[in-house]
C-alpha cells in the first residue's frame, strides 16, 4: 500500500537516513527492506513505533544507527544528498514508501545475521537479504 502521501518530507529524511546509517553497504533490495521494516513498525501501532515514520526511526533504541552512542550516529545526520550513497538510500526510502510492499507488513524487525539480540532467541528468520535476517510477528 502507497504511504507516500501520508507523510512529510522530515519523514522520507529521516527514514533515508536510516537506510543511509543501517543498510548503505546493502543491495538495493536489503535497503528497500530496511525502510519497509520501519514502515512497518509505524504501520503496526505496537509499543515499537511512533506516531510518525520520523518518530518511529528514533525512538530510543530501537535502531542502532540513532542511538546516541553508536559511531554511525554523526555521519547519517551530516550526509547531504549531494553524496551518491545518500542519495541511493534516498530512493530506496521512497521505493519502500511507495510501495507495494516488498515485506509482509508482519516483518518488523531484523539484525545483522550471526548477531545476538535477546528478541530474536528461538524465533526463526523469514527472509535473509544480503547481510541482514528479517523476523515477522515481534511481540
Amino acid at each position: 500500500m502507497n504511504v507516500i502521501s501520508q507523510v512529510t518530507y522530515n519523514d522520507a529524511d529521516t527514514l533515508a537516513r536510516l537506510v543511509y546509517g543501517e543498510a548503505r553497504g546493502e543491495p538495493w533490495a536489503g535497503q528497500v527492506a530496511v525502510a519497509t521494516v520501519a514502515i512497518n513498525r509505524w504501520r503496526s501501532g505496537k509499543w515499537f513505533a511512533g506516531d510518525t515514520i520520523a518518530l518511529t526511526c528514533t525512538k530510543p533504541e530501537q535502531f542502532s544507527c540513532f542511538n546516541l552512542d553508536d559511531p554511525n550516529r554523526a555521519k547519517l545526520l551530516a550526509v547531504t544528498r549531494a553524496d551518491p550513497v545518500f542519495q541511493a538510500c534516498w530512493d530506496a526510502a521512497l521505493t519502500a514508501l511507495a510501495g507495494p510492499p516488498v515485506l509482509s507488513p508482519r516483518i518488523t524487525h531484523y539484525k545483522v545475521a550471526g548477531t545476538q539480540a535477546a528478541w530474536a532467541e528461538g524465533q526463526m528468520p523469514v527472509a535473509v537479504i544480503g547481510h541482514h535476517e528479517f523476523y515477522a510477528d515481534i511481540a
